[in-house]
Parts: C-alpha cells; sequence; structure tokens
C-alpha cells in the first residue's frame, strides 16, 4: 500500500514538473513573439554629434599673421607699403644698409651701403638710380660710411665717412665737392663720427662726434662753429652718443645719446632744452637708439631702436605717440634698424640693417 502511495506521488510531481515546464517554455515564446513585434520596433538612433577640438577651431598661421599685422597696425597707426634691396653687391642689394636721407624736394633716397663701401641713390619706389663710392681714403672712397645727410634746398649730399674721420660732401648724382676732418679732438677732428644732419634752411651741418661724445656744428663748406658735450650722463654730456637730427622749422637739435638710453633736445647754439627715456622696453625706453629724424613739419620726433627692433614716435617735448616693430624678417620686423627718414606726406623710411633692406611705412587714413 505504502509502495503505491509512493509511486502515485512520483507520478503526480513528475506530471506537475512537466506541465511547469511546458508552462514555462509558453511563456518565453510568447514575450519573444511579443517584443519581435512592437517592443523592438525603435526608430534608429543617430550617432552623438562631436564638436569641433580646439585644432579644428584654431586660425591657420597666415590668418595669425594677418590677424597680428592688422592689430599692430591699428595700435602704431601705421602701415607697412613697401621694402626694396636684399644681401649682396648689385644695384640695390646691400651689404649692411646703415644711413638713409631723402630729399624732400625731390623724394629721391639715398642709402649708405656700409659694407660696400658706398652711397645708392633711389626714387621714392625703391627704383635704383645711380651709386658711387669704393673702398679708399681718395676722395670719394669711403672706409665705412656711416651716415647721410641731404640738403633740400641745395641737393648736396653729406656723408659720414667713419674709417676716415672725415665728412664728405657731393653732389645730387655723387660727383665729389670737398670734405674735412681728420682724426683728433679739435675743432673740427673727430673720433669715429656716426651721425650727420643738415639745416637746409641755414646750410649747416650737425655732426654727432661719437668717440669726442659730442656734437659739432659746421657750416656748408666744413668751416667750423661751434661745438657742445663731453662724456657723462647729465644735461648737455653724452654717452656714445648714436645720431643727430635737426628741426628745420625751429633750428632745434636732437640727440641720440645712445649708451645714456636716452634723447636731449638743444637749440640750434647747443643749448639744452629737454631730455626723457631710460633704459628698457617701454614705451619711451630705449635699449640703444641709434637713429633719429625730425618730420620738420609737424615736429615729431622718430627713433630706431637697434636692440629693441622697433621704431618709436613722439612728439617735439618728448611724449610718447606710437610705436612699431619686432625682431625678425617679416613686413613689420626688423633686425638692428639704424636709421629713419621722413618724406613729406610723412612716409616712414627705415634702414633695417642687418635685413639689408629699406622698408617703408605709411601713416593709416
Amino acid at each position: 500500500m505504502i509502495e503505491k502511495l509512493v509511486k502515485m506521488k512520483r507520478h503526480l510531481l513528475f506530471s506537475n514538473s512537466i506541465y511547469y515546464l511546458f508552462f514555462i517554455c509558453f511563456l518565453i515564446i510568447s514575450i519573444f513573439i511579443y517584443n519581435n513585434n512592437n517592443v523592438m520596433a525603435f526608430p534608429p538612433v543617430s550617432p552623438p554629434s562631436i564638436p569641433p577640438s580646439d585644432t579644428d577651431l584654431a586660425p591657420t598661421d597666415e590668418e595669425m599673421i594677418k590677424d597680428t599685422t592688422s592689430k599692430q597696425e591699428q595700435k602704431s597707426s601705421y602701415q607697412f607699403i613697401n621694402s626694396w634691396g636684399s644681401e649682396g653687391i648689385g644695384d640695390g642689394e646691400f651689404n649692411q644698409a646703415k644711413g638713409i636721407d631723402i630729399d624732400s624736394s625731390t623724394g629721391n633716397v639715398y642709402v649708405v651701403d656700409k659694407g660696400n663701401n658706398r652711397i645708392q641713390k633711389f626714387d621714392s619706389n625703391g627704383n635704383f638710380i645711380t651709386k658711387w663710392g669704393i673702398e679708399g681714403n681718395e676722395d670719394g672712397e669711403f672706409e665705412e660710411p656711416y651716415d647721410i645727410a641731404v640738403d633740400s634746398s641745395s641737393g648736396n649730399v653729406y656723408v659720414v665717412d667713419k674709417g676716415n674721420n672725415r665728412i664728405q660732401k657731393f653732389d645730387s648724382n655723387g660727383n665729389f665737392i670737398t670734405k674735412w676732418g681728420s682724426q683728433g679732438t679739435g675743432d673740427g677732428e673727430f673720433e669715429e663720427p656716426h651721425g650727420i644732419s643738415v639745416d637746409s634752411s641755414s646750410g649747416n651741418v650737425y655732426v654727432a662726434d661719437w668717440g669726442n661724445n659730442q656734437i659739432q656744428k659746421f657750416d656748408s663748406n666744413g668751416n667750423f662753429i661751434t661745438k657742445w658735450g663731453i662724456e657723462g650722463n647729465e644735461d648737455g654730456e653724452f654717452s656714445l652718443l648714436r645720431d643727430v637730427s635737426v628741426d628745420t622749422s625751429s633750428g632745434n637739435v636732437y640727440v641720440a645719446d645712445g649708451w645714456n638710453n636716452r634723447i636731449q633736445k638743444f637749440n640750434s647754439d647747443g643749448n639744452f632744452i629737454t631730455k626723457w627715456g631710460s633704459e628698457g622696453t617701454g614705451d619711451g625706453e630705449f635699449e640703444g637708439p641709434y637713429g633719429i629724424s625730425v618730420d620738420s613739419s609737424s615736429g615729431n620726433v622718430y627713433v630706431a631702436e637697434w636692440r629693441n627692433d622697433r621704431i618709436q614716435k613722439f612728439d617735439s617735448s618728448g611724449n610718447f605717440i606710437t610705436k612699431w616693430g619686432s625682431g625678425g624678417t617679416g613686413e613689420r620686423q626688423f633686425n638692428a634698424p639704424s636709421a629713419v627718414s621722413i618724406d613729406p606726406p610723412g612716409n616712414v623710411y627705415v634702414a633695417d640693417m642687418n635685413n639689408h633692406r629699406i622698408v617703408v611705412f605709411a601713416p593709416l587714413k
């Protein structure tokens, strides 16, 4: 009896298990069918969009240069308009373009080609006209010419012949007229003269006598008139002065006082008026002021800085106006700019010495 009951229980358990198994299979199949027909019918999902990276958004090198140039031009109020020259010995080539001046009556540009011991003459667009000079110590020869000045009233050209410690005078075509100077410390003697300027209203010539730390003044024939300056850092004293420029409208004389990193202003007799500048890289500071030029129509003063590779512009009292330039070979860059000159429309010509070229800038309208 007991055995029958056990068998019946087992049979029931087995039957129930079969039933439950069948039910579970049926449920799984139903769910699968339902999902395929309904739940899984979702629309396709697009992959998320990826925002552009910093690299994708970054401007190209050309765009950055244009943007930087535009900002610099807006800040300086001067824009690049022209350049000419490269390293060499041919016409229009230079071995260190050291000095520059413009004949305001013709617009012609005269450049001291220092390493080639010659003067080159161009029109205002940089087209070559003529040249003169070779190495030597005879009339019309040079030993390291350093600076140049044009008397716009006569067209005559004065050249600082540094290595020969003299000044040479030529007509506008380079024909020799006269000379004066020799090595020494006396009146009309020089110790490596560096800069020169002519007052076209009077014809008087001012020479920056570098080694003697003084300015010497002559008439147009080289006759000595006066001098001022000694070595030092007080008013009217100099430490290896580099250049000189005269304002033909007022007769005032501006001196680039090199190692004192300042500009000094005098009247035509050498009486001190004012000064500005100190060593540094900020506005109105200098690291080797080398070339200087006065725009006589406005009285503004332009300074070429040799070590800061820039041009700074001031009013006649030394108040800072603007600046431009940095080290390099680009349109608004320099490599030891050594001289600057202004033409009647206000364009600025820079002797970019170690880039062996002339660079021209125009005021923004």
